[in-house]
C-alpha cells in the first residue's frame, strides 16, 4: 500500500504545546485555477485542519519562524479523518520555505561571475 501523501502550506497561527507535541488548526485556501477537463470545484467553506507536529520537528522550523516573521510553514503527512469528522494531518516531515530555499542554494550553488 502506497503512502498518503498530504501537503499544507500556512503560517504558523494558534498553537497548542504539550510535552511531545505541537497542534494547531490551519484553514485550507480556496483552489486556485484547475486543469481542463476537471469540473469546478463546489461551493464550500475551507475545510479546517487540526495539524500534529512532533516536538523535535517544530524544533527545526522554530528558529527560521522566529527570525522571518513572513516565512510560511510547509508541513507534509498523512491525512485522517477522525470519528468526529474533524481532519487531521500527522505532521511527517516539516520545513519552512525560508529553510527550503537556503537548502537548495546550498545544492546548487550559483557559479561565481569570472571577469575578463
Amino acid at each position: 500500500m502506497v503512502p498518503q501523501i498530504f501537503s499544507l502550506l500556512s503560517m504558523m497561527t494558534t498553537l497548542q504545546a504539550y510535552a511531545w507535541l505541537f497542534a494547531t488548526v490551519w484553514k485550507g485556501k480556496e483552489p486556485g485555477p484547475l486543469p481542463k477537463g476537471l469540473p469546478p470545484v463546489p461551493d464550500q467553506q475551507p475545510i479546517p485542519w487540526l495539524v500534529v507536529i512532533a516536538l523535535c520537528q517544530r524544533n527545526r522550523v522554530q528558529e527560521s519562524l522566529a527570525a522571518h516573521g513572513d516565512d510560511t510553514l510547509i508541513i507534509e503527512g498523512h491525512p485522517v479523518v477522525a470519528g468526529d469528522g474533524t481532519h487531521v494531518l500527522l505532521a511527517q516531515t516539516c520545513t519552512s520555505k525560508v529553510q527550503q530555499r537556503e537548502k537548495k542554494q546550498t545544492q546548487h550553488p550559483h557559479p561565481a561571475e569570472t571577469t575578463h
